[in-house]
C-alpha cells in the first residue's frame, strides 16, 4: 500500500503557496481571487461594479469573468479589430 505524504505541514505549505500566487495576480491584474466554501470567487477589477464570479476552480471563475469584462465594460480581447 502507498503511504499518502500528505501532512498538515504540507497543506500549510500548499495553501500559503497557493494565497502567495494569488497576491501575485492581485498585484498585476487587480483580479482578487478568493475561496468561499467549494467555490472560487473573481472580483471584478472596474472601479463600482460589484460582480463576482464564481465557479469551483480558478480557471473556470476567470472564463465567467471575461464574458462579463467585453458585454459589460467593453474590452476587447487582444488582436480584436
Amino acid at each position: 500500500m502507498n503511504e499518502s505524504r500528505v501532512t498538515s505541514e504540507s497543506i500549510r505549505d500548499a495553501k500559503a503557496f497557493q494565497q502567495a500566487a494569488r497576491d501575485r495576480v492581485f498585484a498585476k491584474t487587480g483580479l482578487r481571487i478568493t475561496n468561499s466554501a467549494a467555490l472560487v470567487r473573481v472580483h471584478c477589477i472596474c472601479g463600482g461594479c460589484r460582480f463576482v464570479a464564481s465557479a469551483t476552480t480558478e480557471g473556470r471563475a476567470l472564463r465567467s469573468l471575461a464574458p462579463h469584462l467585453v458585454r459589460s465594460h467593453g474590452w476587447a480581447p487582444k488582436g480584436a479589430a
